[in-house]
């Protein structure tokens, strides 16, 4: 008797396809991190998507305004801020 399979489909993430068309033919490469997608730029994070919103890499010079910015919070990660990301 054959087994059968199952194939699951995952949808797209219109969160991943927004960021795809806006860094458009940049080089970047795409990683899958923190539950999400991760673009990189020469192994570097530059933005990165979750369940809990989205990831920025604001720069530690960039980090106090990009915090005080309307629905923006510092990243943390195991109880502690991550400076320079947002």
């Amino acid at each position: 008797m054959a087994k059968s399979v199952t194939q699951t489909i995952v949808a797209p993430d219109p969160m991943v396809e927004r960021l795809r068309a806006a860094l458009g033919r940049r080089a970047f490469t795409e990683q899958k991190m923190f539950g999400g997608t991760c673009f990189m730029i020469n192994g570097n994070m530059l933005v990165g998507t979750s369940k809990r919103g989205l990831l920025v890499r604001v720069g530690k010079d960039g980090h106090a305004a990009a915090a005080a910015r309307p629905h923006a919070r510092p990243m943390e990660m195991g109880g502690r801020s991550m400076e320079g990301y947002i």
